[in-house]
């Protein structure tokens, strides 16, 4: 990340000339973060050390978040403006914002110094949507609504709750080996009527689908349920040798994740059930024909990073 840093801060024909210079002066030789400052200061024609010496040698990283942003018309198009807000301990760090309208995005470089940093942007096109670093351009600690929700989320929960629904197709054995192979063995679970208000602040693992559809979060673009089949990017998954896995954040919530095993027959549960503790780093699973047929990512929501600004 300190890398990508330099060359986003001095731009790639110093950033490559430097290297190339490290490598000619240090061939077959040992070189220091001193060695890498100097060059890269040389290069870019201004001192760096500044810069280098408080990734290198303060530990942690700048906690951003943006709020009180507001949209205005103006006679030649739009200005947004807010604040970006950075927790202690504080650092100097230029983050990009991406403001998203109808026919385009733009990337503005916003230079942070303190605890409160004001900005204003303008749009000719009306502001649809405002996004604080969302490629991670920059070293900083990502809050909860921006890591998204994932198998390991599942695994290292230390308040699941496992809910049996009425639609529930797998076994009671099923069900429980399943928590016990994603390192929640020592789990509670429930009937879904005894679902209370204080369980539905923890981390949630359903098995079928609830009869109360607002304690699942809306489905990720492309996905589908019914009662015998599911269907995600225009795939179609019929009982009963289907399985579906899914894995996402509750929004407003923080950073609490709700999962829902949805199993089209009881033999599909007990073969595919083992496997989703393999699929780690994936918040969406599906198992058919003996195989796994599709994996991925949902998007985190970004709660306290992005701020949708209208239709």
């Amino acid at each position: 990340m300190l890398f990508h840093m330099v060359r986003r801060q001095i731009g790639d024909a110093a950033f490559f000339d430097a290297l190339r210079q490290i490598c000619h002066d240090h061939l077959y030789g040992m070189a220091s973060w001193s060695d890498f400052t100097r060059a890269f200061s040389k290069s870019a024609g201004r001192d760096l050390t500044p810069f280098m010496n408080d990734w290198l040698t303060r530990p942690g990283g700048p906690k951003l978040s943006i709020t009180e942003v507001t949209s205005r018309r103006e006679a030649d198009g739009w200005v947004v403006s807010g604040i970006i807000l950075q927790a202690a301990p504080l650092f100097n760090i230029e983050v990009p914002l991406r403001l998203e309208t109808a026919g385009a995005q733009a990337n503005s470089g916003i230079t942070i110094r303190g605890e409160r940093t004001r900005f204003a942007i303008a749009s000719r096109e009306k502001p649809r949507r405002l996004s604080l670093d969302p490629d991670a351009e920059s070293f900083r600690v990502l809050g909860p609504g921006e890591i998204p929700a994932t198998v390991n989320s599942i695994k290292g929960s230390t308040t699941l709750v496992g809910v049996v629904t009425e639609n529930c197709l797998a076994t009671s054995e099923t069900f429980k080996a399943l928590l016990a192979s994603l390192s929640q063995g020592d789990a509670p679970v429930i009937k879904e009527a005894d679902l209370s208000r204080a369980a539905a602040q923890k981390d949630l693992l359903f098995c079928g689908r609830p009869r109360n559809l607002a304690l699942l979060p809306d489905l990720p673009e492309g996905f589908e349920l019914a009662e015998a089949a599911f269907s995600l990017e225009s795939v179609t998954f019929p009982a009963p040798d289907a399985l579906l896995f899914l894995v996402t954040q509750r929004p407003g919530s923080s950073g609490q994740v709700t999962a829902l095993f949805q199993p089209l027959s009881e033999a599909a549960a007990a073969k595919y059930a083992p496997k989703i503790t393999h699929y780690g780093k994936y918040g969406s699973l599906a198992f058919a024909a003996g195989a796994n047929r599709h994996k991925g990512t949902i998007s985190a929501p970004g709660a306290g990073t992005v701020v949708d600004l209208g239709p």
